[in-house]
Order: structure tokens, then C-alpha cells, then sequence
């Protein structure tokens, strides 16, 4: 009889996160003009191994690399490479920064577009995240980031966007999302 692992459970967890934003992003597609790609798989730089990339968004005042973090606990982030996580048992655990994570991602997408993509950390409503630092939201807090681009002056042209939407959904995975650790 096989039992899940850990590891199984955080991928699935995971998985959960990023369909959950996906449903998200769907319904606010109706109010913000943007495109969306998710699941890229890009390499970091030639002959190098691959990264692999929740989302990217489109829109014609930023590009924005997202990281996903379905996570239901407490997180003290710090501009720092570690974060501490407060499970529910009281237990305090370091987690890699996920923002430093993406770091490797946005570099990964300049790498193959020529294009430089905003570092965004989003984490499940059920997280609550003490010291916000750099782009590190919860997924409620993302209209907000698309009405206030909303007020900004554009940079992209429509046809600009749909290019690089075009490049970008050239690395799109159809299988379920793989772990990653980068």
C-alpha cells in the first residue's frame, strides 16, 4: 500500500495553489487588461537546466514573474535568504525566501524574451504574512496591484504583449506542475 510522503502532499498543495490563482486570475480578467501565461518551463541561461515558472502576467504597464505559495501558516519575511515559518504546532521553521527563489525566475525570462519581469511572491489568503518585504502579497491583495498599473503610464503596446505572449506560451507545460527548488 503506498502512502504520501510529505513531499507529495506539499506538491499537491502546491498544484491546489496555483489552480486556486489560476480561477483568481480567470475572474479578474473581466475587470484588468492582461494576459497570462502559467506552468513555463525556461532555461536559466544557454545549455543550463530549466526553471520552472508559475506565472507570468502581462500587462501594458509591467511583466510579472509569480511564485505561488499555497501556505496556510504564519511567515516572518525578512529581506533576508531565510524566512521563518510558524507551523501550526508552534513549530518554527526556516523556508528558503521564495522571493530570492524568483529572483532565478525573472532572470531565467530576460534570458529567453530580453525583456526584465517585476519579482511578485503570492501567498494563499490562509497565510498571514508578518513584515511584508519586497513584492510578498497574499493573493487578495492583487487586484489592487492591477488597479493601481491601471493609473500608470503605458510602456508596451498591445502588439509588443502579444509577441511575447507568443514567446512565452512556447514554454508552457502541459503536465502538472514538477517540485521545484531553486
Amino acid at each position: 500500500e503506498y502512502k504520501m510522503s510529505s513531499l507529495d502532499n506539499a506538491v499537491i498543495k502546491g498544484i491546489e495553489g496555483e489552480l486556486l490563482f489560476k480561477n483568481y486570475l480567470n475572474a479578474l480578467q473581466e475587470a484588468y487588461d492582461f494576459k497570462y501565461i502559467d506552468n513555463l518551463n525556461v532555461y536559466k541561461s544557454y545549455g543550463s537546466s530549466s526553471t520552472q515558472i508559475d506565472f507570468c502576467i502581462l500587462t501594458r504597464q509591467q511583466l510579472m514573474c509569480i511564485e505561488i505559495k499555497n501556505w496556510s501558516n504564519t511567515v516572518y519575511a525578512k529581506d533576508e535568504p531565510y524566512w521563518t515559518l510558524l507551523k501550526d504546532n508552534m513549530e518554527k521553521v526556516l523556508v528558503t525566501n521564495p522571493y530570492y527563489q524568483n529572483i532565478t525566475h525573472c532572470k531565467a525570462l530576460q534570458y529567453c524574451t530580453g525583456y526584465v519581469f517585476e519579482n511578485y511572491v503570492l501567498f494563499s489568503d490562509e497565510c498571514i504574512i508578518r513584515n511584508k518585504v519586497n513584492k510578498t502579497l497574499n493573493f487578495s491583495d492583487f487586484p489592487s496591484i492591477l488597479h493601481d498599473l491601471n493609473k500608470m503610464k503605458l510602456i508596451y503596446s498591445n502588439k509588443e504583449i502579444g509577441k511575447l505572449y507568443d514567446t512565452l506560451v512556447r514554454f508552457k507545460s502541459e503536465f502538472l506542475t514538477i517540485p521545484h527548488i531553486d
